[in-house]
């Protein structure tokens, strides 16, 4: 913490005491953090927030920093590949594929290719844990599924969205894909993929619509595990602490990311009116036949 503290002083050319009066504590509190002998409480860690934020300070992108520095110290061995997980409490045990059911791809242990992904999906909890892993893919069965329609199916399948056509073929082909692999790669779902995704499914937009918006967005890829085999390829390299005054950094960054997508979504919507198929024809069509 105390890196970042006089990382986000050298940015804003502020002093300490400047600091301190900003926050609302004594000048000997700012020098105590930043010489590591205490740590700010997180109602001290909020004001810090409110500092940032209001001079744009990028936060976010001194974690990222933060955690290639720590990823460039690494020494993988040849064929395991860099990768990131965030957990909400942390992980306990061995890796094992216990993720929600309704996840992407069902239950797994997600991982991100880049961190940026891993650290969004964990930033609204105060008990996160952020780790780097590395993955060794010899032997192991994949499959690479790219961001498109028959992608979007598989996680409508394991969001709960096919369950009107349970029992049919086209039901069938979705729920037993993953079971033949260990690892399957398929793109990011995040915030703003997520609210296209919704979009499709609740009929708002067509599939023309959804891949030209996925093509737009350019979602980052995750690799999630979803055997016992798969958890065993996997170790934990490395825990990064991220603080909450980078939690609530990332949060506010996705939140501005999410107005931004809202207003680009907008006009490939209008341009794909009406063009393609939607969801629900899509599905109904098994459902008649």
């Amino acid at each position: 913490m105390k890196d970042l503290l006089m990382k986000i002083r050298r940015v804003r050319n502020s002093t300490q005491q400047e600091l301190a009066e900003y926050i609302g504590v004594a000048y000997a509190t700012i020098n105590r953090w930043e010489n590591g002998h205490f740590f700010p409480k997180e109602k001290a860690q909020e004001r810090l927030f409110e500092y940032c934020i209001a001079d744009q300070i990028p936060v976010p992108r001194m974690t990222l920093d933060k955690i290639a520095a720590a990823a460039k110290e690494l020494s993988l061995p040849d064929g395991r590949m860099l990768l990131y997980h965030g957990s909400k409490k942390g992980i306990t045990g061995e890796i094992a594929p216990i993720s929600r059911a309704h996840c992407d791809f069902g239950p797994g242990f997600y991982m991100g290719e880049q961190p940026e992904y891993s650290l969004a999906m964990i930033c609204d909890s105060p008990e996160a844990r952020f780790y780097l892993v590395s993955l060794q893919l010899e032997g192991i069965k994949l499959a690479e599924i790219p961001a498109g329609v028959e992608w979007a199916m598989l996680v409508a399948y394991y969001r709960g969205k096919m369950e009107a056509i349970k029992g049919t073929a086209f039901y069938e082909r979705y729920r037993t894909f993953t079971k033949q692999y260990d690892i399957i790669v398929g793109s990011v779902v995040d915030e703003s993929v997520f609210q296209v995704l919704d979009d499709f499914f609740v009929g708002n937009i067509t599939d023309m619509a959804l891949a030209r918006a996925l093509s737009l967005l350019k979602p980052g890829k995750q690799y999630v595990a979803l055997t016992e085999k798969g958890c065993k390829a996997v170790r934990v390299e490395r825990e990064i602490t991220v603080f909450p005054l980078e939690r609530m950094c990332f949060q506010h960054m996705e939140m501005c990311k999410r107005e931004e997508t809202i207003s680009l979504l907008e006009g490939i919507y209008e341009e794909g009116s009406g063009k393609g198929k939607y969801f629900e024809e899509i599905i109904g069509k098994v459902r008649r036949g």
